[in-house]
């Protein structure tokens, strides 16, 4: 039970300004879900390129290597 009647209390008391603590709590959520997002975002666009690849663009390399290439990657 808390019996304080001073309005000197400890800067960890924020039992006045509940309201302004929960909205900073909420905002940081906010901000950590987007995060999460994005990053999920960005790993799901880059898993989706790299399984893009353009046989014209391969370089040069030998008939056989192309051959293997070709017969593994088929869609």
């Amino acid at each position: 039970m808390h019996n304080r009647t001073d309005n000197t209390g400890s800067m960890w008391d924020d039992r006045g300004h509940h309201a302004a603590s929960a909205c900073r709590i909420k905002a940081m959520l906010f901000t950590i879900a987007a995060l999460v997002v994005a990053v999920g975002a960005v790993m799901f666009y880059k898993a989706l390129a790299a399984g893009r690849v353009d046989p014209a663009d391969l370089g040069w390399m030998s008939e056989q290597w192309l051959a293997e290439h070709r017969a593994s990657h088929r869609s």
